[in-house]
């Protein structure tokens, strides 16, 4: 439980869309395998700092805007 809801300073409010989960999946290569920024990166994601930002995204396009690049691979034998 968060310390601001202990303190009283938040509440949990009941509603149809809450509690709501949300995954973040970052796949990388195996350790020997990756450059120091990757690891940089992971380490930075598991941070509170990335958590807020990757919820409530300050600038740039809304979230109701942003359609991401579509990659597609084939691959075969």
């Amino acid at each position: 439980m968060s310390p601001r809801i202990r303190r009283d300073e938040l509440r949990v409010l009941e509603t149809p869309a809450t509690p709501s989960d949300a995954t973040w999946h970052a796949t990388v290569l195996q350790p020997e395998h990756r450059s120091p920024a990757t690891d940089a990166f992971l380490h930075f994601l598991h941070t509170p700092a990335a958590t807020r930002i990757m919820r409530a995204p300050g600038a740039g396009v809304p979230p109701s805007q942003f359609r991401p690049p579509v990659y597609v691979t084939f691959w075969g034998r």
